[in-house]
């Protein structure tokens, strides 16, 4: 809880020397430690250019763990929460800094070579992953998105229609 408190004041404020303690709170277990501190670390790397305060290395872990590691749906609210913020956040960090070979650890969860099992069963998953392709990587992404919008499912197609946000315009358009 104290860690927590303390990444709470930490988003107040711009501290450049708090970055070695948040790049190590990206790799806890607990999303309510892991999403705040990739959140400010974002929001330093926009404040403050020089503070070199993520990597595209940290993304890229990531991606890997949640192959590995997806987290898992919980039913508590708080740990509902933090998911939701966790999948915003990552797929903001995707987004803007797309690591190299990001797009090979999100084309395993959407065609599920991963750890996770099922549609509902975890966090960052196939639709997810869909939509940090397309936000990442347009380019590896829109095959993926015109496959799933024939697909018979309509939880495929719902998911496909739903990366098309993600996608640049001229991408999403024609589909």
């Amino acid at each position: 809880e104290s860690r927590r408190i303390a990444l709470h004041w930490l988003s107040a404020g711009r501290f450049p020397d708090a970055v070695p303690a948040l790049r190590r709170r990206l790799r806890e277990p607990y999303l309510g430690l892991r999403w705040p501190a990739l959140s400010i670390l974002l929001d330093l790397r926009d404040e403050c250019p020089g503070a070199d305060s993520i990597e595209r290395e940290d993304i890229a872990w990531l991606l890997e763990d949640a192959v590995i590691h997806p987290p898992s749906c919980e039913v508590e609210e708080r740990a509902r929460t933090n998911g939701w913020k966790y999948e915003e956040v990552l797929l903001r960090a995707v987004r803007e800094l797309p690591p190299a070979g990001g797009e090979r650890q999100l084309t395993r969860i959407v065609r599920s070579d991963c750890a996770h099992w099922d549609r509902n069963g975890h966090y960052l998953d196939a639709g997810w992953a869909i939509r940090a392709l397309a936000a990442g990587y347009p380019d590896r992404a829109t095959p993926v998105v015109d496959e799933r919008m024939r697909d018979a499912s309509c939880y495929r197609r719902e998911d496909a229609a739903e990366a098309l946000d993600d996608l640049r315009w001229v991408d999403a358009e024609p589909r």
